[in-house]
């Protein structure tokens, strides 16, 4: 099986970060085009519990209660948005989420809906202090809150480092080396995601492959243009030296991702 014919981070029009048209149909049909096996539909678990400006404002993430509060009354979205999934298991899609953790440590999900999907991908976005913290507390912070997903029954880390770019921050490099030590101890794969501030780069794509980490091919569509176009991925790959050939060794696949012990939610 290519290693690159599968995009492992999707969004549809259920995140509010979407540009439509980004409807099930119309991805199923660019993946067709362009020839890809299938992808991962991840929308935010946040965009599915909150309203816009709510999801938008990350309360729940310096404050785990704001989760609890609307918890039960996001679930059955939650679930309605499993069911729409798993109905087209079997056509090439996963049913996944991606997922952030308070500072608390908790992921913003339900445990028990968690583990019900086939893909779940956290990820960093914001953080207190992420424009005016002291960038030492802030690196910090990042670290604590990133440890804390890793430490969660996530399948992929995405874009380890995007919240230094966005906030125009420098990148931390002195903390590439725990974060992806613990990834791999927990055999969590980290994508090379091209969406907006491409990340991580190739020092980091170079260390995952040091430490045995699969790579995930994630294009983090937010535009149907963007779904399987891995040509920056390529080019990383390239940079750190790894030739096609031995695509299949670095690159995360469904069989590695049903393969892994950890994993616990339906492959079929």
């Amino acid at each position: 099986m290519p290693p690159l014919d599968f995009d492992w981070h999707v969004h549809t029009e259920r995140s509010y970060c979407s540009e439509p048209p980004l409807s099930i149909d119309d991805l199923r049909r660019e993946a067709e085009r362009k020839g890809l096996i299938g992808f991962a539909i991840t929308d935010h678990t946040a965009h599915l519990h909150f309203p816009e400006d709510r999801a938008w404002r990350y309360e729940f993430i310096e404050d785990y209660a704001v989760f609890e509060e609307v918890r039960e009354q996001g679930n059955p979205r939650i679930e309605e948005y499993l069911e729409r999934l798993r109905s087209l298991r079997g056509n090439g899609i996963l049913a996944g989420i991606e997922v952030e953790a308070a500072v608390s440590g908790e992921l913003i999900v339900d445990d028990d809906l968690a583990r019900e999907f086939d893909v779940v991908i956290g990820a960093v976005h914001w953080l207190p202090g992420y424009k005016d913290a002291p960038q030492e507390e802030f690196e910090e912070l990042f670290l604590r809150n990133t440890l804390a997903l890793l430490d969660h029954d996530i399948d992929i880390l995405a874009h380890p480092t995007r919240i230094f770019r966005r906030a125009e921050r420098p990148i931390p490099t002195h903390l590439y080396e725990p974060i992806v030590r613990r990834a791999a101890e927990r055999g969590i794969s980290i994508e090379l995601n091209s969406h907006s501030q491409k990340d991580p780069d190739a020092d980091f794509a170079r260390l995952c492959i040091e430490h045995g980490i699969k790579i995930a091919m994630s294009s983090d569509t937010h535009n149907i243009r963007e779904l399987g176009d891995f040509s920056h991925q390529r080019s990383i790959l390239r940079k750190i030296g790894i030739a096609d050939s031995d695509l299949d060794k670095h690159v995360f696949t469904l069989d590695d991702l049903l393969s892994n012990p950890r994993h616990r939610r339906p492959s079929k």
